[in-house]
């Protein structure tokens, strides 16, 4: 149960008001800004308990519905945030450069993995060797780190679904 405080405005008509909006101020339907007395003096204010929860003229179900649009909101944007990193991941996934197998290779591709081994396994790698080795490099901390983030939205997704609704 919740403690109501009741105001009365000049005009005669009683506000109900909650211990939180002490303090501040609240405008009449007859255009009167009724200022609500701080704690202490609103303790001392005629009382109405109520067993249906009211804040801000709103009932119970207009406040959990509300709770239900803003989740659902937040669900939207969490899974189209998860498909744009998964789907990012897979695109970088699918286009990373990779070094060719000699059992997949054409003659061609053979021919230039026997070229550079022809001086010998321990030869330093050559500039265009280096790019490729840090450009797949690239490509996978890109793969993995928009895996986790998309991991970490459907995770995030999942909490909103599985949270109660709990309204004020």
């Amino acid at each position: 149960m919740q403690k109501i405080y009741q105001i009365r405005c000049s005009c005669g008509k009683t506000h109900e008001v909650a211990e939180t909006a002490a303090g501040s101020t609240q405008r009449c339907s007859c255009g009167v800004e009724l200022e609500i007395p701080p704690l202490r003096q609103l303790r001392n204010c005629p009382t109405v308990e109520r067993t249906e929860k009211k804040a801000a003229g709103k009932s119970l179900q207009e406040q959990e519905a509300g709770v239900r649009q803003r989740r659902l909101g937040l669900l939207v944007l969490t899974l189209v945030l998860a498909a744009v990193f998964g789907g990012f991941s897979v695109y970088y996934y699918v286009t990373r450069p990779y070094i060719p197998k000699i059992a997949e290779c054409n003659l061609y591709e053979t021919w230039q993995v026997w070229q550079y081994l022809r001086p010998g396994i321990d030869a330093p790698f050559s500039r265009q060797e280096t790019l490729l080795l840090h450009s797949i490099d690239v490509y996978w901390r890109w793969i993995i780190l928009l895996g986790v983030l998309s991991l970490v939205s459907l995770g995030s997704a999942l909490a909103i679904l599985l949270m109660p609704v709990k309204s004020n």
